[in-house]
């Protein structure tokens, strides 16, 4: 029997569970759940099953958990034990209250500072926006990650 303190990759080899991993399972326990965030997020449950079981998530993977969960990004990577993909979050989307950097002045071109106030608002908005709105932001967003 498994320890449920721990998870097992292919390796064989016993890693401590995240507590991203107890969250999912924890929230996704009741039967459907998991299958119905896939559904949600246009993605696989294999997906999904890999997350609980220990899979490294990435940024992507990160917004669409916390964008489903109504919770906020940073936790998410926290929990995940993903400090470098915090750390890319807070340097992508900082903090403006009680700081007086202009949007403009983070990006050269007008386009970039653009994408940051929408995806800014969907942040703030939580789960509001319709699933369409999101996904074209988040493409569009991949697309400066690309081209930068």
């Amino acid at each position: 029997m498994k320890n449920n303190s721990t998870s097992e990759k292919r390796t064989g080899i016993l890693h401590p569970m995240t507590e991203l991993q107890r969250f999912l399972k924890d929230k996704l326990d009741p039967r459907g759940a998991a299958s119905e965030m896939a559904e949600f997020l246009d993605i696989s449950p294999g997906t999904i099953s890999g997350w609980k079981k220990g899979a490294e998530i990435g940024f992507r993977a990160g917004l669409q958990i916390a964008w489903y969960f109504q919770i906020h990004p940073l936790d998410v990577y926290e929990m995940a034990e993903q400090p470098k993909l915090a750390e890319m979050f807070r340097g992508l989307f900082p903090d403006y209250e009680g700081n007086k950097v202009a949007e403009e002045d983070l990006y050269r071109d007008p386009e970039h500072a653009e994408l940051h106030r929408k995806l800014q608002e969907i942040l703030k908005r939580g789960a509001a926006p319709v699933k369409s709105a999101v996904t074209a932001n988040v493409e569009v967003f991949y697309g400066y990650l690309d081209s930068e």
